[in-house]
């Protein structure tokens, strides 16, 4: 790329923080920024330039990383200095990313015989905003998308609530852009396992202070990582003790016990085996040491994908009506003031209440709704709401709860990276959508998927995974957590 497009870029952001990964102070520090969703961006760019990976011969290179930096584009910058640093005056903010996008296209083919060969096929374009590629312009369609958002379904409309974004709404200028821009991006899905690949999101280490994986006291002596025996205990003897027997289970009991002892046996095996959590000098963030070590992604792929499907319990368990969390909580636990805070599950952010029905795809307002309806904080430990419902250190309650929900936002979320990284697992309600590294891992070793039409049974579906169950996906967290950050 012409050096000086990128400099534009950045140069005319209306805020420093803005754009950028970590900003520069004097003396020449630099710290990271918290507040930037799409800060990738400028971070890959980054480790793509000091990589030991890179050549500065392109006869030797297998693919071509193109920064272009469209999340930045239109909205730091537009209405303010779009034109003429940029080939159109602003049009809207999807319109303005088409364009960009075109430009870097065109001008990299213009220039170089690369693009030529293989129609763009080897090389690769980032895509951070809210709704992925999913407007990418037709003219890289076969090309590498690497993205937040693993849509899959085609043909797609555009679900975000922010209607600025809304990229199936067409906007023109009829000196430069007299046929819109939405003819420009249709006919390619979204996301395409075969070639693409979804990525985590950039995530300051200050957003991780609490983690128990990063050793932080509080955490490793009081959150559900370091007690998770004794909590499961708990939990497996409340969904068991109904004041008498299951008719479905009379005569099976010498069985199941028999499968109890030899799943405690493997438990141990996975326990004796499971990375041992690091102290906070060891890791002060992901980025002044090396996260990915020297295994590659099949070695990590092979370290998670270590439980048969047929040793998993499948009987699904009742809730008894005499018992409830609380007490599980409180009575179990009174020696331990932490356990009178932890969660069964967590989420706190926007649940939709000034937004449209379509956030989220309705999910995080239908979990609200019927959380505060039917008292699901109270009943079941479960912790749904905004930041004025919620109050508190959100990486610690990250820290304290068992399970977090990863629910669809305008687009993608950065809560499953929330969740991996403090060691909670991750329950997906997001359907026909791909998360980080799917074709390489088994997700379902570490996390808990749930089809949007089943949201309101969301208790029922967590009280009945069973305590060895959750056992396997924690010690599968603590041994890939790290391949979800930089």
């Amino acid at each position: 790329m012409d050096p000086t497009y990128l400099q534009k870029m950045y140069q005319y952001r209306v805020s420093n923080s803005w754009c950028v990964w970590r900003t520069f102070d004097r003396g020449n520090t630099s710290k990271t920024v918290d507040i930037w969703g799409y800060a990738l961006d400028s971070l890959l760019h980054d480790l793509m330039l000091g990589s030991e990976h890179r050549t500065f011969d392109p006869e030797e290179a297998d693919f071509f990383y193109v920064p272009h930096q469209a999340s930045c584009f239109p909205f730091p910058i537009m209405g303010w200095s779009s034109f003429p640093y940029f080939p159109s005056p602003a049009i809207s903010r999807v319109g303005n990313m088409v364009t960009i996008v075109s430009e870097v296209q065109q001008y990299i083919s213009q220039s170089y015989p690369f693009w030529n060969r293989t129609g763009g096929k080897d090389h690769i374009f980032l895509f951070t905003h809210d709704e992925g590629a999913c407007w990418a312009p037709n003219t890289i369609k076969d090309s590498i998308f690497f993205t937040h958002w693993g849509r899959k379904d085609f043909p797609h409309a555009s679900n975000t609530a922010f209607e600025a974004d809304l990229y199936d709404r067409d906007f023109s200028d009829p000196k430069y852009l007299p046929q819109g821009f939405v003819k420009a991006i249709q006919g390619h899905a979204c996301y395409r396992p075969e070639k693409d690949l979804v990525i985590p999101a950039f995530k300051s280490p200050t957003a991780t202070a609490n983690s128990p994986m990063l050793g932080h006291p509080d955490c490793r002596t009081q959150g559900p990582l370091f007690h998770q025996h004794l909590l499961m205990d708990h939990f497996a003897a409340a969904l068991t003790m109904d004041g008498g027997k299951d008719p479905e289970r009379d005569g099976k009991e010498e069985r199941e016990e028999e499968n109890r002892d030899g799943n405690e046996e493997k438990n141990k095996e996975i326990a004796s085996k499971s990375t041992t959590i690091k102290s906070k000098d060891e890791t002060q963030n992901c980025i002044n040491n090396n996260c990915s070590g020297n295994s590659t992604a099949s070695d990590i792929s092979r370290k998670l994908l270590f439980t048969k499907k047929n040793d998993r319990p499948t009987k699904r368990a009742s809730v008894p009506a005499p018992f409830s969390l609380e007490s599980i909580f409180t009575n179990s636990f009174p020696t331990y003031p932490a356990y009178h805070s932890m969660s069964l599950l967590f989420f706190r952010g926007d649940v939709g209440k000034h937004r449209k029905p379509n956030y989220s795809r309705g999910v995080r307002q239908k979990l609200y709704a019927k959380s505060v309806k039917d008292d699901w904080l109270k009943k079941y430990r479960i912790r749904i709401g905004s930041n004025s419902d919620i109050h508190g250190s959100y990486s610690e309650m990250l820290a304290k709860s068992l399970f977090c929900l990863v629910a669809a936002g305008d687009g993608w979320s950065p809560r499953f990276d929330d969740a991996i990284q403090h060691g909670c697992i991750p329950v997906v309600i997001q359907d026909g959508v791909d998360m980080y590294f799917q074709q390489m891992f088994n997700h379902s070793e570490f996390s808990i998927r749930i089809q949007e039409k089943d949201v309101e049974r969301l208790p029922e579906i967590l009280l009945a995974i069973s305590p060895i169950r959750i056992r396997e996906l924690q010690a599968n967290i603590r041994r890939g957590w790290e391949r979800f950050c930089y």
